[in-house]
């Protein structure tokens, strides 16, 4: 602050006057004698040290901390005269207090420390009491011996270091990552083995099985994003079946994390190619339109766009919106945003994770042929009742978590839009066209639904309402620590009311009349899911599901004049109704070999009318259909740092009666922490297509239909993509080539 002030008076002094100069610089020590004042009185937590010792006491060193510091510190003075920094200097480059004296006790290993509640400094020769202070849980210096660990954000030690000799060596350990705060666990966090490049995922219910971890007294590092990094300390007395881990939130935005095996961002790639992960908690330092939006964050990724600024959908590497597969805890979203596209139907407050698999997706997924999201629904909160909300410029919504007993866990979440000058504008923006029954309705909504407003030929009474909202609501019952049931339900609609009324008299002629057209589209789905952790090695999960997509407009005419009388109407309803069945199994062979293989059965039943004047009918469909579908794939390891994952998807569509093959194949090199080079290659079907109709009738310009190989064709598309991402402390540089044939 103070050289900022010093360039600007510097800059101006040719042009100020005397006397406003000496109120400046009168000023300026003012502010520097209370910046001072302030250093020496904040809080030890926001102090940051700048020194270097050389060949200096340690007791000096402790007078100077104190002197220019303010800090506080308490010591046997006959003790610390012993100890010199004799052999090797000490540089604190912004360094905390916590991490300068945990620096010390690691050069002097007679010296340990804690830090009291009245944030005194004790520095002391033997074992710190149980429980005193908060060094327990401090922050790791840069410089530890260990030089395979660079930290530059806090790390938390969840249990205590064991001194003492291992007595198993190459064991296999697995367990699950919770929340600490909330007891939910934590999908897709990375574990890795301190010192080596041996790591992990954890899987989509928090479990994690590492093999030939060195010894019983190994380090464990664990990462999630929005949460600190925490160190777990293997012990000849823990379980190495069933460890637990609780991380910490994070309440700020996050720092570099850099470990052999992975880094911490607000979006991280993933050991998967083109598969990018972002955590929800953190939607709100990106760039938004008032709301947190978990479908627009995808958009600043390289390779993914919105049709407009204006889009919340996803054109992934070239593909439509339709062709993305939006898994929500399972099931299937057939329609994913609100207000014409503005927003996504997915409340960031009831989702715990996301991961877009940008293209070249493996096997276990079917049915598109573009790109995949799985978003993760929060568990809720199983030691204590929360409740919170926002409030914004277009919605408002409320959540709440219910601890219901020991092992029942209840999250439920609701959103609404209201009115607000910014609601209309951009409802304005998308509401102009004829009065008309085969107007063009509003662009982005599905279907196309909707119609009328502003562009009339003549004026009429008109006042256009449009809301929307969305609910969440999940049931999660552990029964052991190795089961986990839970009940998923989600629902969001959109509801457009366009009437009018006309009533007007011009050169003696009369007309009144008037327009009815209300369009209401949306989707609700719901899931249940039980997942086992079998043992060390075998995984399950066994799902069913159901999800229906609904699209209905209805819309009359009638127009009264002297001479005569006309009067028009259209309905137009498109649904989609999919009954899921799902089971995933994991395999894990060996360190190097991780077997993925389940099987999948979709019933889909689409329909879709459109009748004119209540009697004509246009277009009139019933498509069912049954898509059954086997896959397995291998994930291999290979020295550490070259990751293949053949893999082949086999389906069988009853309507043509044909099976579809699949093969898929997937490549990742990470040259080290920062640097990784991918390659993916795939066959990949799509069964239901959203078809643009080209006809003169209106009405909805584009319904879901189901392929029936002759007029409408079963979608294919083949992947090759190949890239490189480089990833620095605030940027990540992603490149990737792609070709679909």
């Amino acid at each position: 602050m103070i050289v900022i002030f010093a360039v600007e008076v510097k800059k101006t002094e040719d042009r100020m006057k005397i006397s406003n100069l000496k109120l400046l610089i009168l000023f300026a020590i003012v502010l520097f004698a209370g910046a001072t004042q302030h250093a020496h009185s904040q809080s030890i937590k926001d102090i940051t040290i700048k020194e270097y010792y050389w060949g200096t006491p340690l007791s000096k060193v402790l007078d100077d901390l104190q002197s220019k510091y303010g800090i506080k510190i308490e010591y046997d003075s006959t003790v610390v005269a012993k100890y010199t920094f004799d052999d090797k200097g000490r540089f604190y480059s912004g360094t905390t207090v916590e991490r300068a004296f945990y620096a010390i006790c690691q050069d002097i290993e007679e010296l340990s420390f804690y830090i009291d509640e009245n944030e005194v400094v004790h520095l002391q020769t033997g074992a710190i009491p149980k429980g005193m202070g908060y060094n327990l849980s401090m922050t790791v210096p840069e410089d530890v011996e260990d030089k395979t660990i660079k930290i530059a954000a806090e790390e938390i030690f969840i249990n205590s270091k064991y001194d003492g000799e291992p007595t198993r060596t190459d064991i296999t350990i697995s367990g699950i990552i919770k929340d600490k705060d909330t007891g939910e666990t934590l999908s897709y966090a990375a574990v890795v083995v301190d010192g080596t490049s041996n790591g992990a995922t954890s899987n989509v219910d928090g479990y994690f099985t590492l093999f030939n971890v060195p010894s019983d007294t190994s380090r464990i590092i664990i990462s999630y994003i929005g949460y600190h990094m925490g160190i777990y300390f293997l012990t000849p007395e823990t379980d190495l079946s069933s460890i637990e881990i609780e991380l910490q939130s994070r309440s700020s935005t996050l720092e570099e994390v850099v470990v052999s095996a992975g880094r911490e961002e607000l979006m991280q790639t993933t050991d998967k190619v083109g598969v990018v992960k972002m955590s929800p908690k953190l939607i709100s330092e990106l760039p938004m339109i008032g709301e947190k939006d978990i479908f627009r964050s995808f958009q600043l990724l390289p390779g993914v766009s919105g049709s407009n600024e204006s889009s919340s959908g996803l054109f992934v590497l070239g593909g439509t919106p339709d062709q993305n597969l939006v898994l929500y805890d399972g099931f299937t979203v057939y329609h994913v945003d609100h207000l014409f596209g503005m927003f996504s139907a997915f409340n960031s407050n009831a989702v715990k994770d996301v991961q877009l698999h940008k293209g070249g997706f493996e096997s276990q997924f079917g049915g598109r042929i573009s790109s995949v999201m799985e978003i993760v629904g929060k568990d809720g909160n199983e030691k204590h009742f929360n409740i919170g909300g926002d409030i914004g410029l277009l919605s408002a919504n409320v959540f709440t978590e219910i601890p219901i007993a020991k092992k029942l866990t209840l999250l439920m979440a609701g959103r609404r839009s209201w009115k607000s000058f910014i609601y209309n504008d951009i409802f304005d923006s998308f509401n102009e066209a004829s009065d008309d029954v085969t107007a063009t309705p509003p662009a982005g909504a599905p279907g196309r639904g909707g119609g009328g407003g502003r562009g009339m030929k003549m004026k009429e009474n008109t006042t256009p309402s449009s809301y929307f909202y969305d609910l969440n609501a999940k049931l999660t019952y552990k029964p052991t620590n190795k089961d986990m049931i839970s009940y998923s339900f989600f629902n969001g609609k959109d509801d457009l009311d366009n009437s009018r009324e006309i009533n007007r008299t011009r050169n003696g002629m009369t007309m009144s009349g008037g327009t009815t057209d209300v369009t209401e589209w949306g989707n609700w789905g719901m899931s249940t899911t039980w997942s086992r952790k079998w043992s060390n090695k075998y995984y399950s999960n066994a799902l069913i599901s159901m999800s229906d997509y609904f699209s209905n407009r209805d819309l009359s005419m009638s127009r009264v004049s002297n001479t005569s009388t006309r009067e028009r109407s259209s309905i137009e309803d498109n649904n989609l109704r999919d009954y899921t069945f799902k089971f995933d199994n994991e395999l894990k062979l060996n360190s190097a070999n991780q077997l993925e293989f389940g099987i999948q059965a979709t019933h889909l039943t689409v329909d879709y009318d459109y009748t004119l004047n209540d009697t004509t009918v246009i277009q009139q469909r019933n498509d069912k259909g049954l898509i059954t579908a086997l896959f397995l794939q291998d994930r291999i390891k290979l020295f550490n740092k070259l990751t293949l994952v053949p893999g082949v998807r086999v389906s069988y569509y009853d309507v043509t009666e044909k099976t579809y093959f699949e093969p898929r194949a997937s490549v990742k090199y990470n040259l080290n922490g920062r640097i990784s080079f991918k390659g993916a290659w795939g066959h990949y079907y799509q069964f239901a297509n959203r078809i643009i109709r080209t006809d003169i009738s209106s009405g909805s310009k584009d319904f879901w239909v189901l392929g029936d190989g002759d007029v409408v064709p079963v979608s294919y598309a083949e992947h090759f993509i190949l890239g490189a991402s480089y990833e620095t402390k605030d940027y990540l540089f992603d490149v990737e080539g792609y070709y679909k044939n």
